[in-house]
């Protein structure tokens, strides 16, 4: 198992080395893979880097795998603006002799788009798109208290005679500090390249730098999240934190979970100056029994555009 988690250690190692200095997420087709949340983590703004026993949380730190004990499946619908639909599966293998394992899955369909020629007359027939990421974690115990993951992920996406193909890997760290209520979080996401261009020129991949930690509050049912996202684009390196995102979410008993979260990133590039409204807020709730867990979020990115979310986790 040592010679196994130092394999692991120098994979993660060389996963920051080449992953290089990102933008900030340009318009791309593979920008979907940045919207691959579980309702619980986006229900919390995002935040959740360091959080435990949410088998969705390996989109955003795949050494979190390690630390589920609960529920190992998850499923996610995410419904977009008219017919764009999203939806990711991750299951976690019980198995940890050599650690832990799992795979996932993510897409998004575009829904149908009629033809029309240049005149604004419809020609007959229709096209779709379809973007697919399929992925394969591993996570193990690297030294007391910390944790290390890898994923490597195929991705795959086609609009009507168009298809490309990329390939990219998450690496990710945690840390659980001694007091068993704190955790710190690191990794590096979408480092990687197209392999098959979608079109002439070569399509980004929107790799993401983040950093996270969390606490449970002593005396109030509270998990603080907070995190920093995109921390890898160009620009002046203070501006970076300002890509800041936290959250909370309250525990009423043993079975609701409320919670709310806030993404500047999101207000700050999405949102129009003069409309910002509720631009980068979230909110949302959880139901955790001992046989299913079913989570909901809504995420306001714009005036004009809510990413709804639900989810359920079972464990087989």
């Amino acid at each position: 198992m040592k010679k196994l988690n130092i394999q692991l250690l120098l994979t993660i190692a060389l996963t920051l080395l080449f992953a290089g200095n990102g933008n900030a997420e340009d318009a791309t087709p593979y920008s979907f893979l940045s919207t691959a949340l579980s309702p619980r983590a986006a229900g919390i703004g995002g935040s959740g880097l360091t959080l435990e026993n949410d088998a969705g949380s390996v989109f955003l730190n795949p050494a979190l795998i390690y630390t589920n004990v609960g529920k190992n499946f998850s499923a996610t619908f995410q419904k977009h603006l008219l017919d764009i639909n999203s939806g990711n599966a991750t299951y976690i293998f019980k198995d940890t002799t050599y650690g832990r394992f799992a795979v996932s899955a993510v897409y998004t369909n575009y829904g149908s788009f009629d033809y029309y020629n240049e005149y604004g007359d419809a020609t007959g027939g229709s096209f779709s798109g379809n973007l697919v990421a399929l992925s394969g974690t591993y996570a193990n115990e690297i030294a007391e208290r910390l944790y290390g993951g890898v994923t490597v992920k195929f991705i795959f996406n086609q609009i009507e005679n168009m298809n490309g193909f990329a390939f990219a890997v998450d690496a990710g760290l945690l840390y659980k500090l001694d007091d068993e209520r704190t955790n710190i979080g690191f990794s590096i996401l979408n480092a990687g390249t197209e392999i098959k261009k979608f079109e002439s020129s070569t399509s980004r991949i929107p790799l993401d730098v983040r950093l996270g930690f969390n606490h449970r509050l002593q005396g109030l049912p509270l998990l603080f999240n907070i995190g920093f996202n995109h921390l890898g684009q160009d620009g002046d390196f203070g501006e970076r934190f300002a890509n800041i995102n936290v959250g909370g979410e309250l525990y009423f008993g043993d079975y609701v979970r409320v919670r709310v979260g806030y993404d500047n990133y999101i207000r700050k590039n999405y949102a129009a100056s003069s409309s910002k409204g509720l631009s980068g807020f979230s909110v949302g709730a959880g139901v955790v029994t001992d046989v299913v867990n079913v989570d909901y979020s809504i995420n306001v990115v714009t005036g004009d555009l809510l990413l709804h979310r639900f989810g359920v986790s079972l464990e087989f």
